[in-house]
């Protein structure tokens, strides 16, 4: 398994990230199917810079020859045209799988979405307990004659 620094990254901490074409490629061993293939598809020169798009595909032949093709979006690079066409293809060949990747950023979403139901099962109560208070508050100013 093949890990590099993040790119895009500001902060001084360092975060290691598996290229999404590697985990494409897992992910087709995985499912005993063949390799994707990149080809590079188009090049545009705007404004003195070039910009790549990338064909990629996966043969399989049970479901048709060429079934999973896309295209990528124009990328300033080589690299990032690659990487989005390798993105595209993981999402459809696991959505026709029904499968899924769970990974540290999965299981960390997990946990923000629990506390999020926790804090929102809260906010029944507190609102609950506030109403009964502002009823407990009324009663008592209207007993001693203090209107609102």
């Amino acid at each position: 398994m093949k890990f590099v620094f993040a790119e895009d990254t500001t902060s001084n901490v360092f975060i290691k990230q598996i290229f999404i074409q590697t985990q494409l490629q897992d992910v087709c061993w995985s499912l005993n199917i063949p390799q994707p293939m990149y080809k590079l598809h188009d090049t545009k020169v705007i404004n003195r810079f070039q910009y790549h798009r990338y064909h990629g595909y996966i043969k399989v032949m049970c479901t048709g020859p060429l079934q999973y093709a896309c295209f990528s979006k124009y990328g300033k690079n080589y690299y990032k045209a690659m990487k989005d066409v390798a993105n595209i293809l993981l999402n459809k060949l696991l959505k026709a799988y029904g499968k899924k990747i769970r990974d540290f950023n999965y299981y960390n979403v997990q946990n923000i979405e629990s506390q999020l139901r926790m804090y929102g099962d809260h906010d029944g109560t507190f609102k609950v307990e506030m109403n009964m208070l502002n009823d407990e508050m009324q009663s008592l100013n209207s007993s001693k004659g203090f209107t609102q």
